[in-house]
């Protein structure tokens, strides 16, 4: 959806007119598509329309008339003001406000990578990391633990950010979501998801949270640390450990963000920064 993004040049400010309009590749069962035909399309397919890239079946069932938009004028997904209305419609499901968020965002797209984009951007547009309307300043994490103190949180939403990322080209210094990212630049685009600035580099990190003992069992969302980095040195690589053995790693120059075992036996140190409960 961001890369469609990407192509709007100009939204009218009076109707909210996208140009051009956008257009979603076919849904025509191709590897990673479903197959869903429609007969109003040129090509047969469906195809996701719009700044809310809403499916056809969708858009007939929430489309909405932005408030000030003419009464004779038809909703439509291209105009910005139509798709915005529309989009809270569903989100809410014609209800006064939104129910569980997690289950509407997953409505919406049941994917979980896409939900984690979405978490982390309201976090980025203000909403606290609970969901939760925030009295805090736009794009204001909150401030990461010390060393001997974990955060009360959800470490799914770490784990999810941190997959958001999959295919995201390793780059030393790299800490740019979707584009470039290296070990301790992943990890702290994904604890952001949860509202938590972590430490910039690997040797910052060794120091947050609380350490795990060897042998204890790894939870979702620690950082698992080897030898690595410029030069290579003991606690120089950090991944985040994503459960069933496997961990989220932006391994190496000429690599991507990657989900891979845990090497149990090259384990340096683990530290964890978000536990359940309060």
């Amino acid at each position: 959806m961001a890369a469609l993004l990407a192509t709007v040049l100009a939204a009218d400010p009076a109707t909210g007119a996208v140009v051009p309009p956008i257009i979603g590749p076919a849904i025509d069962g191709r590897p990673g598509f479903a197959a869903l035909r429609d007969p109003t399309s040129p090509d047969g397919w469906a195809h996701a329309m719009g700044p809310g890239q809403f499916l056809p079946a969708t858009w007939a069932r929430w489309a909405t008339l932005a408030p000030g938009r003419p009464k004779a004028f038809a909703p439509d997904p291209n105009k910005l003001w139509d798709a915005a209305c529309s989009a809270g419609r569903k989100l809410c499901a014609d209800r006064p406000q939104m129910g569980d968020l997690r289950a509407a965002i997953l409505g919406y797209n049941r994917s979980q990578s896409y939900y984690a984009e979405v978490w982390a951007q309201a976090i980025a547009y203000g909403m606290a990391p609970d969901g939760s309307a925030s009295a805090g300043l736009p794009g204001s994490p909150v401030v990461a633990p010390g060393p001997g103190r974990s955060f009360p949180g959800d470490a799914s939403l770490v784990v999810n950010a941190a997959l958001a990322q999959l295919g995201v080209a390793y780059q030393w210094g790299g800490i740019t979501p979707g584009v470039a990212l290296d070990c301790s630049g992943l990890v702290v685009v994904a604890y952001r998801a949860t509202g938590i600035e972590l430490p910039r580099t690997t040797a910052g990190q060794i120091g947050v949270g609380v350490p795990v003992p060897p042998g204890e069992e790894l939870l979702p969302g620690d950082l698992v640390f080897f030898r690595g980095g410029r030069p290579t040195h003991d606690l120089g690589h950090v991944a985040i450990y994503a459960g069933d053995g496997l961990m989220v790693i932006a391994p190496r120059t000429g690599e991507v963000v990657s989900l891979r075992p845990v090497p149990t036996t090259a384990l340096q140190a683990v530290r964890r920064v978000v536990r359940v409960g309060g």
